[in-house]
């Protein structure tokens, strides 16, 4: 079975999903040979009784074009994990899913917390594995040296596209995860 990484980004109110929201959500699904098989991104309307952090806050008035486009048009979370757990049971049938998110304790924890929320606490129905791509970095960059070229590459992929976009950033993650593995 094929392999089709699926890279997660998230942008929030704050840290945690127990009692901050899940503001939008980028996901990018690409294959070993970089071909781009899945790619969406939903703004999410907050939770009832969820509020927001304030030094996140402090962090997102640096941002305001950002801030306003991942409050535009939202939609019910449940709505939205719905799509993309249907469409991941889909490519499950053909490819074996490997999510990665950087941080992975962050994207992740919020990733799982609302699709088990929207799907009644089901998330193994898909399989998956869960790489962190800080600590794959930090072990490859001890393990094997790495050429200034390399290194340049990797840098680029977090500057080209926009900044705080999820569905950017979750296909600049999957980029990089394709970068390092070229290594083995």
């Amino acid at each position: 079975m094929k392999t089709l990484m699926i890279s997660i980004d998230v942008e929030t109110d704050g840290p945690t999903p127990m009692k901050n929201n899940l503001l939008s959500i980028g996901l990018c699904g690409i294959t070993n040979i970089g071909e781009e098989k899945f790619a969406v991104k939903y703004n999410i309307k907050s939770l009832e009784g969820h509020i927001a952090d304030e030094q996140t806050m402090k962090f997102w008035s640096g941002f305001p074009d950002m801030w306003k486009a991942i409050n535009t048009d939202p939609e019910d979370y449940k709505d939205v994990f719905l799509k993309i757990s249907d469409e991941l049971k889909i490519l499950a049938k053909n490819y074996k899913i490997i999510f990665s998110a950087g941080p992975a304790c962050f994207d992740w924890m919020f990733f799982k917390c609302y699709y088990e929320l929207a799907n009644n606490g089901t998330f193994y129905d898909i399989g998956f594995q869960c790489y962190c791509q800080s600590t794959t970095w930090n072990l490859l960059k001890k393990i094997k040296k790495i050429s200034p070229e390399k290194s340049n590459a990797f840098k680029e992929l977090f500057t080209k596209d926009g900044l705080h976009d999820p569905l950017s950033d979750a296909r600049n993650q999957a980029k990089f995860y394709n970068f390092i593995l070229d290594f083995f």
